[in-house]
């Protein structure tokens, strides 16, 4: 407040008996963030210098304008400024077009930036090969001519696996602010070892090795993750019908119940401390600590019982 009153004190003193001549300019092109009077006209008369450092507004995107009257200039200068008494003659162009200076974003450092971060996606997820290429080239865009530009890409999460058509976001950053944002996409291929059903597999079945050949395939091409050995190992059936030459999904693949519906099971009931046993028939799948309905095959009463172990229930 104390270099506002000052700064206006100043002024007074000196226009007390002078004025100034704002002569506005029909286009200007503005460098900075903010843009002041001088920025928009010839200021000129004795003091010139501190009514032309006044902030008129913030300076549109690069490539892009602005058109203000001069009744929108002398209104934010008077904003600006409320405690300016100095006259001042306004002479010139009715409007002035302000014009945001650019520099061109290099679309090759949009690109490399892409392409290293997707090359390094694809070597942690241990393709035996791979290649890509652009899809389409990203469109340029003007960036500010002065301030700090950084690039960054973002990898695919190491959950997905590789697709035909990939994206890759990158993220222009201005001054450390988030100032465009590119959606780069590629065609890409990846090599990958996979299992395919040698015959046909019937739905339900246990997964074995000998069920399947091994064979390297291009697995971008695939709607679906391919399954790796360790499935086949563990514990893992199939949830429908494998024909033969199908290769072997991640998403077609169930876990084997330890306890499947209409398994005769053991059923055992605590009383005064003492266990009784006795057999009942599983409504349901269920596994380790699930709670599931069977049937007393005697008296055909159901209840509920909670998995304990293999072919084993507790009930509570």
């Amino acid at each position: 407040m104390k270099k506002s009153v000052a700064f206006f004190l100043l002024i007074f003193s000196s226009f007390a008996f002078a004025g100034v001549t704002v002569k506005m300019h029909k286009e200007v092109s503005v460098d900075n963030e903010i843009y002041t009077l001088s920025d928009l006209a010839i200021v000129s008369g004795s003091g010139a210098a501190l009514i032309g450092r006044i902030k008129i507004g913030v300076s549109p995107r690069p490539g892009l304008s602005v058109n203000l009257t001069a009744e929108k200039v002398k209104a934010k200068l008077y904003r600006s400024s409320p405690d300016l008494i100095v006259p001042i003659a306004w002479t010139g162009s009715r409007v002035v077009k302000v014009r945001a200076a650019g520099k061109e974003l290099s679309t090759n450092k949009v690109i490399t930036t892409a392409s290293k971060a997707l090359e390094s996606w694809l070597v942690e997820k241990e393709y035996i090969d791979f290649s890509y290429e652009i899809a389409k080239k990203p469109d340029s865009i003007l960036i500010p001519k002065n301030g700090d530009i950084e690039i960054f890409a973002s990898k695919p999460s190491m959950s997905l696996k590789a697709s035909k058509r990939m994206s890759i976001w990158v993220d222009v950053l201005v001054d450390n602010e988030q100032y465009h944002s590119y959606q780069i996409w590629y065609r890409i291929k990846a090599m990958q070892n996979v299992y395919i059903a040698a015959k046909k597999i019937p739905q339900n079945s246990h997964l074995e090795y000998a069920m399947f050949t091994e064979e390297v395939i291009d697995v971008a091409r695939l709607n679906g993750m391919p399954a790796d050995s360790q499935y086949i190992v563990d514990n893992r059936k199939i949830l429908r019908e494998m024909s033969a030459g199908d290769v072997l999904l991640v998403k077609t693949l169930g876990v084997i119940p330890l306890i499947s519906r209409g398994d005769l099971v053991d059923v055992y009931l605590g009383l005064n401390g003492v266990d009784i046993k006795t057999k009942a028939v599983a409504l349901k799948d269920g596994n380790l600590k699930e709670k599931i309905k069977v049937l007393n095959p005697s008296t055909k009463n159901s209840y509920m019982a909670m998995i304990v172990g293999e072919q084993t229930v507790r009930v509570e």
